[in-house]
């Protein structure tokens, strides 16, 4: 589906967070050790692959409503 928005949501000082999931990327780019972050076009992480890897290695679960897309992690405790 087209012109979903990604969003990762988590708890940060006892306050949920939300970003949008390429935002999060570039702030935690050592997740991403293939990518330099030079060009958000041609050397940034997809969607995809960020949503993967917040899904595969830390337990985020995808909720989808009215064309967002949001990844929160069951444990509202989790930290990275």
């Amino acid at each position: 589906m087209a012109n979903r928005k990604f969003y990762i949501e988590y708890n940060l000082n006892n306050r949920l967070e939300r970003i949008t999931i390429r935002n999060w990327a570039n702030v935690n780019r050592n997740f991403f050790p293939n990518y330099t972050f030079e060009d958000r076009q041609s050397n940034f992480p997809i969607t995809h692959a960020i949503s993967k890897l917040l899904q595969d290695q830390f337990g985020f679960q995808e909720i989808e409503q009215n064309l967002e897309v949001i990844l929160r992690h069951p444990n509202v405790n989790f930290r990275f």
